[in-house]
């Protein structure tokens, strides 16, 4: 049925600590020493040899050194991507192995994917979707591997629906939102601050927000919510354009920054991750003062 109330109950995890910033990796091309950052975002569909469903790293080794991390880096999967990815996961002959796999690499935390709520579909699909998330999400921790819940919603009923379902499970410690595409627009970004903010003192526990996109939400998002962290996907593209970011009279700005053939963006990318973070402690920072 449609009901997240008959989804599994897990065990409660391990708590997992996270910095109020992450910066993504797509790849570790173009650069030659490990990044010196002790937590990292990764695309969950980065995992995955979708020509085969197989895992494409036997090992943490393996993993890391495909993408340039330091042996100790904590590595967050992110589950947000584009809807055909997002079924590559969900049309694994068994997701629990899948799960149980990722734990194997040493992942520490993983944010479910983001099934898509469309205003021109029926309204069916949306709460199939919504299901399909809680679903995901209970696989994972019953694998081992501590999960954040992204909480797609398009009424305010969908977030009082969440809302009940996450009060009832201390299982859920971790909640995931993406502000980057649909969410984000101008005419819906309030909306769905509002309602992630009512769902947050809806529940009677401190809960943890990832979010992607929306860094201007925070100082609206930070009074609700034990934590928040916002991945950091800027920092990478823009490294990748050989744009270089300085952080001048407390504001975020992005130059040109041309490379030579043969040069690597181990320091542009470092310098970018870097003054990313540094903003978004100002933003925290501004909250609270």
């Amino acid at each position: 049925g449609l009901w997240l109330a008959t989804v599994p109950r897990v065990e409660v995890m391990r708590s997992v600590k996270l910095p109020r910033a992450i910066p993504m990796l797509y790849h570790g091309s173009k650069r030659e020493g490990p990044f010196a950052a002790p937590v990292v975002a990764l695309s969950l569909f980065s995992m995955l040899n979708k020509q085969t469903g197989q895992l494409k790293y036997g090992s943490p080794q393996m993993l890391r050194s495909a993408f340039k991390l330091l042996p100790e880096a904590k590595v967050v999967l992110s589950g947000t991507h584009t809807d055909p990815s997002l079924e590559h996961v969900w049309g694994l002959a068994d997701r629990k192995a899948f799960f149980r796999l990722l734990t194997g690499l040493g992942i520490d935390l993983l944010t479910t994917p983001n099934y898509s709520l469309f205003c021109d579909n029926p309204r069916l699909d949306d709460l199939h979707n919504m299901k399909r998330i809680a679903i995901v999400f209970a696989e994972a921790q019953q694998a081992g591997l501590p999960t954040a819940l992204h909480v797609n919603g398009r009424t305010e009923h969908d977030y009082r629906r969440w809302a009940k379902f996450i009060d009832e499970r201390d299982e859920i410690q971790w909640l995931c939102f993406e502000f980057a595409t649909g969410a984000g627009r101008q005419s819906r970004i309030d909306f769905h601050v509002q309602q992630i903010n009512a769902l947050a003192r809806y529940v009677s526990r401190p809960l943890r927000l990832i979010i992607r996109g929306g860094a201007s939400e925070l100082p609206k998002l930070l009074p609700n919510f034990e934590h928040v962290t916002l991945i950091d996907t800027s920092s990478f593209v823009k490294t990748q354009r050989r744009q270089r970011a300085t952080f001048i009279g407390g504001k975020l700005r992005w130059e040109a920054s041309p490379t030579t053939k043969d040069e690597s963006l181990d320091a542009l990318l470092e310098n970018n991750v870097d003054a990313v973070a540094r903003s978004v402690e100002k933003l925290h920072f501004d909250s609270v003062n």
